[in-house]
């Protein structure tokens, strides 16, 4: 007698990869140019601007508790005009803000990810995301709320995990992260 097959028999759960295929090679000019202080945490969001990624609500958020030192680097494709406008209009006088907008060569990643301490992704809703797996393939700890893969992809000693409504609370507790261990 065989047991009837059940779902269950037809999924398999497949890790997602990490990308270490790609070199940290800094042959060339960096892209950004970015000044980021000795003291100070730089936070970077990075990938294509979009609403639920939460881009606006981290530089709002940021522009709230961020010290003279702090810096954040905004860099990706945006895809929304009006929620561009929206996020150059609140940034637009704060020199502690870079914006990057546009396409992203994946060999400029590294020079991103030299120059920041965090990568915050502050998504308002999520299942994926590629660029936190790209960020812990180079070694850049993750902020970024309890959603979606993120639970299951960045452990404790890798970044900073807050519930939806802890962002303000989770950029200032980046000041106190063990950067060493990430």
């Amino acid at each position: 007698y065989r047991l009837p097959k059940t779902i269950e028999d037809d999924i398999h759960i497949i890790p997602h990869g990490n990308y270490e295929m790609y070199p940290n090679d800094r042959s060339g000019d960096s892209p950004i140019n970015v000044y980021t202080p000795s003291e100070g945490i730089c936070y970077l969001h990075f990938g294509s601007i979009k609403p639920y990624k939460g881009t606006v609500e981290l530089a709002e958020t940021f522009l709230e508790v961020a010290r003279d030192e702090d810096r954040l680097i905004v860099a990706g494709r945006q895809s929304d005009e009006d929620y561009t406008t929206e996020l150059k209009s609140i940034v637009s006088d704060d020199p502690r803000i870079t914006l990057r907008l546009g396409y992203v060569e994946n060999r400029a990643f590294q020079y991103y990810a030299d120059a920041a301490d965090i990568v915050a992704l502050p998504y308002q809703n999520i299942f994926t995301s590629g660029v936190a797996h790209l960020s812990l393939s180079f070694g850049l700890p993750v902020l970024g709320p309890k959603m979606g893969c993120l639970p299951e992809t960045v452990p404790d000693q890798a970044g900073i995990l807050y519930d939806s409504d802890e962002l303000k609370d989770s950029l200032i507790e980046a000041r106190s992260f063990d950067y060493d261990t990430a």
